[in-house]
Order: C-alpha cells, then sequence, then structure tokens
C-alpha cells in the first residue's frame, strides 16, 4: 500500500502488514522506519546516531542526498519494482496539493510499477476527521 501525507491513518488501516503492507512493513522498511541517522565520515561505521546534527531525510539544495534520502529513495523503488496485483494508494485530502510532485510516492514509487504486472489500482482520499480518529 502506497501513501502519502498519512503515516498514523496507513498503517492503522494497513494494520502493520496483516491486511495490507506498506514499505515500513518489509523488512528493510521496519528496521529504519521512525530512525533518524546520517552518514559521517569521521565514525568507524559511517553512521552517526547520537549528538546529530544533520539535516532531515528531506532533499534541501544545500543537501541533495543525506543518508536517510538515499535509503527511503532506494527502498522506495524497489517496493514499486516489487508489487503485483491490485495496489492501493492513501493520500491526504488536505495536501496542497493532494498529489505532490515531490513526493516519494510521485518521483519513485510510480514511475517504477512494473507495466503489466499492476492490474489495478484504488486510491483512498481521506481527510482530516479520518487522520483524527484513533
Amino acid at each position: 500500500m502506497f501513501w502519502g501525507g498519512v503515516y498514523d491513518l496507513v498503517h492503522r488501516y494497513s494494520n502493520r502488514g496483516q491486511s495490507k503492507v506498506t514499505l515500513e512493513d518489509t523488512m528493510p522498511g521496519y528496521v529504519i522506519d521512525n530512525l533518524t541517522f546520517c552518514g559521517d565520515k569521521m565514525t568507524s561505521d559511517g553512521v552517526a546516531l547520537a549528538n546529530m546534527t544533520c539535516p532531515s531525510s528531506n532533499q534541501t539544495a544545500n543537501c541533495l542526498s543525506t543518508a536517510l534520502y538515499v535509503f527511503w529513495k532506494s527502498a522506495s523503488i524497489n517496493f514499486a519494482k516489487s508489487v503485483t496485483g491490485e495496489i492501493f494508494v492513501m493520500l491526504n485530502a488536505s495536501g496542497n496539493p493532494i498529489y505532490r510532485n515531490n513526493s516519494y510516492f510521485r518521483e519513485y514509487e510510480v514511475p517504477n510499477l512494473t507495466k503489466g504486472k499492476v492490474t489495478k489500482a484504488t486510491v483512498y482520499i481521506v481527510s482530516e476527521s479520518s487522520l483524527s480518529k484513533g
């Protein structure tokens, strides 16, 4: 299940992989989900975890490839390439726009869906009231 702007709701809906599978329900996504880290040339393992001052996972004009951004980009591409049959997408109706050009879904997942392997797409556009329900 693909999503944008609805992290909590999509994971409640997917029941953490019991109903639908999101990228965060796969092994790579599960391991890194909610983890913040940066590449660091000064550490022996190349990863900085504590007391970080690195940018977020989003690209900026000054930092085009943060460690988290590169990870999620690669994971998104691989997830999209692996899906077959009917796919499901959940998007936030409050987004402006709902389908953002700079989202992982738009940039990396949609272009990597394999023609002929995906047979149907069902899109859920959810409102703020849906997002706030527990």
